[in-house]
């Protein structure tokens, strides 16, 4: 037979059991979404430095295009030469 004290221990270690447990999965779930949320943030990340990247490639064709207009303006008025003036000058 089991004496007032006795299940009221029982109770009380049932109860710890059950809190911890559920301590248990609480902390396993946040574990999990925590995993989940740096994934899908590397994911953004990478895919942010894969635009970036493709920024700076447009960027540098830009300012290219930018240069051959600049240098086009600045000899506007000077001689021009075909492609294959220039072949036969440089021999090739």
């Amino acid at each position: 037979m089991i004496t007032g004290y006795a299940a009221e221990t029982i109770g009380c270690y049932s109860m710890l059991k059950a809190t911890r447990f559920s301590f248990i999965v609480s902390c396993t779930a946040k574990r999990l979404m925590i995993k989940t949320s740096f994934k899908k943030f590397a994911v953004e990340i990478a895919r942010k430095r894969r635009e970036m990247t493709r920024l700076q490639e447009d960027l540098a064709d830009m300012l290219d295009h930018l240069a051959v207009i600049e240098a086009r303006a600045k000899s506007a008025n000077g001689k021009r030469y075909s492609t294959a003036e220039v072949k036969r000058a440089l021999r090739i």
